[in-house]
């Protein structure tokens, strides 16, 4: 049976994991670790993607990650082969290290975020590695409280969500990570068979656009400047108000609906939208995922069939 394609969506929030073939160890040493957390450094540095947490385990490893404008399979292609030709001559084996290719869970931000960095922060404890996170040198929980986490990852985001103005925002993320209750497995790992960790809503929206973009039209593959052009004058900005940071709140959300139509409808790189828009990547990223999280098809129905 061939496999299934992957959800692969620009700005989509991804928990992914893989593990070792026959569930055998895939680090043996510190500088098995090590390697692997470097082959993520060199990803980073080639590829468009915010990383937000990892953890790297005997046999397995999790990492929450935000898609930019390079596919994910791009991204994992890269960390899984370096790190498994480096482990391999180092071993002296041959043939595959890991027992997949990686599974990837798109996941509903609003709802599985946090407790997301909360669940793959904890996942030495539970594995009766450590008694404490703090415990375990191999994850990003360092970096969250001050210390040498190895690796730089996106912290801003899960710092800010998690304030409470009361303590310091190591404080803040020791006292969340400590809380009791982990998510339910069945929400982290959804049984359904897609990969979507979402409320029936969320799953329904991220099929559809999965399927927009499969069939996108050849008449919405329209030049940036065009399409702009196009937008405005149906949606009644000035160009000069779409490329403008800020502004009048149905200018603001004008501005977002033109970032999902120009990404999901035509395919634009978010890079390129941001050029076009004189705004940052990671701006058009979460615009795109603030119109997402409504019924795109009703929002933007109208103005598609106009364009």
């Amino acid at each position: 049976m061939p496999r299934q394609p992957r959800i692969d969506i620009e700005g989509a929030l991804y928990h992914v994991l893989n593990r070792g073939i026959r569930k055998e160890r895939i680090f043996r040493k510190s500088c098995d670790y090590l390697e692997f957390i470097d082959c993520l450094r060199k990803a980073r540095e080639k590829y468009s993607f915010s990383l937000y947490c990892y953890v790297l385990m005997p046999n397995h490893f999790h990492i929450l990650v935000e898609r930019g404008q390079d596919s994910l399979s791009e991204i994992m292609k890269s960390v899984s082969i370096r790190y498994a030709v480096n482990y391999n001559r180092r071993y002296g084996r041959s043939g595959h290290l890991f027992q997949s290719r990686f599974q990837s869970i798109i996941c509903d931000r609003e709802s599985y975020f946090l407790q997301l960095v909360r669940y793959i922060h904890r996942n030495p404890v539970r594995a009766g590695l450590c008694s404490h996170p703090s415990g375990w040198k191999w994850s990003s929980y360092g970096n969250y409280t001050g210390c040498d986490g190895g690796l730089q990852v996106d912290t801003e985001q899960v710092l800010k969500a998690l304030s409470t103005g009361q303590g310091t925002p190591a404080e803040d993320f020791r006292d969340f990570i400590e809380m009791d209750e982990d998510p339910d497995p069945e929400k982290v790992y959804p049984a359904s068979g897609v990969p979507v960790a979402g409320d029936e809503t969320f799953k329904a929206v991220v099929l559809k656009e999965k399927k927009l973009r499969r069939k996108t039209p050849e008449s919405l593959r329209l030049p940036i400047y065009e399409l702009a052009d196009r937008f405005c004058r149906i949606y009644g900005v000035s160009s000069q108000e779409l490329r403008s940071r800020g502004g009048k709140r149905r200018v603001s959300r004008g501005r977002a609906i033109f970032c999902y139509i120009a990404s999901v409808c035509c395919g634009h790189k978010a890079v390129d939208i941001a050029q076009f828009l004189n705004n940052d990547h990671s701006a058009v990223s979460h615009a795109v995922s603030r119109i997402r999280k409504e019924d795109p098809r009703e929002l933007i129905g109208g103005i598609l069939r106009k364009i």
